[in-house]
């Protein structure tokens, strides 16, 4: 039998593992490797939509292990949008099969996963697909 065992975090513990301002009410989930390697890609992205990950947005640089439930990054930040990159949803309590560079909602809150980042860089065609989700859900209209 294999288990999967994931810390739960002392009250208060995950704000210190949230990297950001939060300006524009957007979360970033991505893989603590993937954040450190290609951080300057990441911003990249986001500027492609006018979007500054460090004054606009919560960045959740994550392990297989870490473990912050969404319900309580919402307690403490007003959070509209996420973003995800990769599979890590589990890391922030969602167990759930949902499209890729697809925007869905989830409760008032709008998500997108999309491909991890070193996928990103470099085709071409992956990063169209997320840019046409970016501005679907960053530029609506």
């Amino acid at each position: 039998m294999q288990y999967n065992i994931y810390q739960i975090p002392v009250q208060g513990q995950y704000t210190d593992a949230l990297i950001g301002m939060n300006a524009r009410n957007i979360l970033i989930v991505l893989r603590k490797d993937a954040y450190h390697a290609d951080s300057e890609f990441l911003g990249k992205i986001m500027q492609s939509v006018d979007i500054d990950i460090t004054k606009d947005c919560l960045v959740f640089a994550c392990e297989d292990a870490d473990y912050i439930p969404f319900y309580k990054i919402r307690e403490t930040h007003d959070i509209q949008q996420v973003l995800v990159f990769g599979d890590c949803l589990k890391q922030i309590g969602i167990q759930a099969r949902t499209p890729g560079n697809a925007p869905f909602p989830f409760g008032k809150t709008s998500f997108l996963r999309t491909y991890p980042l070193k996928e990103l860089n470099g085709d071409q065609g992956k990063k169209r697909h997320l840019w046409n989700a970016l501005k679907q859900m960053f530029q609506p209209g």
